[in-house]
């Protein structure tokens, strides 16, 4: 065995590795080259494993000094994650994240990020933003962003932010607008990325607001990601469903479908599945791509999400899980619970006579109505007389009884039910 194999610290790779190399000695040199080669770059072995930090934290004064200038500051922000105050910066390099007395919490290299999200906050009385920054590390071989690498703040247009510095020689102090389009043209210009903002002409909410009825349209619809709540913003460039951890992100281009499920008369289930991994370390994820299920969307959603799929040219069907196949063609395009309620009423009634019915009608109002039964009149008072005596004797019968009853109270047994919790 080469003495290389001893650095694989994986008993059982290692092992396999020895096995295979035994029964082909031919291939035992390109695997200590690459043994070597690993060992010598350790920050490519990192992130090959995908075990590269999510955040590059530094951890002594020499090394936080080159990476920490920034170029312009954007002064106490409210941060989501990480959750605290914070001031921004960036860098030539870097956005790096600080607290108020300097120290920093972390580090971010510009050409990590792969989106850049602002999105109305939701349920706020006052115009609200919450931007996001999704760095490269926080990518999945499903094809969906994680929170991994995400910077979460939230910014209010009301508000008043202190913010200095250049980017791009571009004076900051000199920019104009409100606090969200202010930082959104910092973002841009220091990541030379674009900032993905709603699109209400592709998607606007159309479901009943909340007690807190927001200011502001809304891009987002209520719904489930299995047990978590959050909220699911249909975007130009992607999915993004957040706020609680892990926030996730679906960019367009990965996704292969979005169907509709579970169709309710109040509510349906948004199925969206990734387009297949091209990732060589996940041959796996290459046969099938990854599906995520939204749930418990209300059914007011159903067209605004339709139109989406349809702007965006994304394949979909809608499917009848009770039958487990595809809708017809005739009931493409109907609202959840547009067939919910049987239409019984329009059936004919073969045994239904307007003739007879009429003729019941006057034997009951008209009292001048002949009846077959009117001879038997006198039939009927003599039936009538030996009810009355039954029931004197059923009254002697019960007047009998509740004199015994009586008698029982008195001797001190009565009859009661106590009452415990288990009756309950």
């Amino acid at each position: 065995m080469s003495s290389l194999l001893d650095t694989i610290t994986d008993t059982k790779l290692r092992s396999a590795v020895a096995s295979y190399t035994s029964s082909h000695p031919e291939a035992q040199q390109l695997i200590d080259d690459l043994i070597k080669y690993f060992i010598s770059n350790p920050q490519n072995a990192s992130q090959a494993n995908g075990s590269e930090s999510k955040k590059r934290k530094l951890d002594s004064e020499e090394s936080q000094e080159p990476s920490s200038e920034s170029s312009c500051t954007i002064q106490d922000i409210s941060f989501l994650t990480p959750r605290k105050k914070l001031s921004l910066g960036i860098s030539d390099s870097s956005i790096i994240l600080k607290t108020k007395d300097g120290k920093v919490e972390g580090i971010y290299p510009l050409k990590s990020v792969r989106h850049l999200l602002c999105v109305p906050t939701p349920d706020k009385q006052k115009p609200q933003y919450t931007f996001i920054l999704f760095s490269q590390s926080g990518n999945t071989n499903s094809g969906a962003t994680t929170d991994m690498d995400a910077i979460v703040f939230t910014v209010a247009d009301d508000s008043t932010i202190q913010m200095s510095g250049t980017i791009n020689q571009l004076e900051i102090s000199k920019l104009t607008g409100t606090n969200r389009e202010i930082i959104t043209q910092i973002l841009e210009e220091g990541t030379n990325r674009k900032v993905t903002i709603p699109d209400f002409d592709l998607f606007e909410s159309k479901a009943k607001a909340g007690l807190a009825k927001s200011v502001v349209k809304r891009a987002h619809i209520n719904c489930y990601l299995k047990s978590k709540e959050g909220h699911l913003y249909l975007l130009p460039s992607g999915l993004f469903f957040g706020f609680k951890k892990p926030l996730l992100f679906l960019p367009i281009h990965k996704i292969d479908s979005m169907n509709v499920l579970g169709i309710t008369s109040r509510t349906f289930d948004l199925s969206i599945t990734m387009k297949p991994s091209s990732s060589d370390d996940n041959p796996q994820d290459e046969e099938k791509g990854v599906n995520y299920e939204f749930s418990m969307i209300d059914y007011d959603e159903f067209d605004p999400i339709m139109g989406y799929i349809d702007h965006q040219k994304i394949a979909s069907k809608a499917w009848e899980e009770s039958l487990g196949k595809p809708v017809t063609d005739s009931q493409e395009g109907d609202k959840p619970g547009d067939h919910d309620e049987a239409d019984n009423d329009e059936e004919d009634d073969e045994d239904f006579c307007p003739e007879d019915d009429q003729e019941d009608v006057a034997e009951e109002f008209d009292s001048e109505h002949d009846s077959e039964n009117s001879d038997n009149h006198e039939s009927d008072e003599g039936e009538g007389e030996d009810e009355d005596e039954d029931m004197a004797e059923v009254s002697e019968d019960v007047e009998s009884v509740s004199l015994n009853e009586s008698e029982d109270d008195e001797e001190g047994n009565p009859e009661t039910y106590e009452l415990d919790d288990d009756d309950f």
